[in-house]
């Protein structure tokens, strides 16, 4: 029976790639594309959220437009609840209708 050296990969369970506390250990260039990567990754989601606040702040100037207001909810109601529902247009324009005469 050979003699099994301690150190041996089968025999050491500790990843190689991973210090002590169990970070990975890496090279300079490996530290500064995660930390390019990351940058991106911000940058790009920043980017994004102004975009999509823009384009809320639009949408809601053109919905509180006095006489696009029936107009635009019944365009946002059918976009989103044709979707989600396969309801057909006219009985979410009956809906539409009875929600504004009764909360106007």
């Amino acid at each position: 029976m050979p003699s099994i050296q301690k150190n041996s990969s089968l025999h050491c369970f500790r990843d190689w790639r991973k210090n002590v506390s169990g970070q990975l250990i890496l090279t300079k260039r490996q530290n500064k594309q995660r930390r390019d990567r990351r940058e991106d990754r911000e940058k790009q989601r920043t980017k994004r959220r102004m975009r999509t606040k823009r384009r809320n702040r639009k949408m809601m100037r053109m919905f509180w437009t006095k006489e696009n207001l029936f107009v635009n909810v019944w365009r946002k109601i059918k976009r989103k609840s044709m979707n989600k529902f396969q309801h057909c247009e006219y009985c979410l324009f009956e809906l539409l209708c009875f929600f504004l005469f009764r909360f106007a």
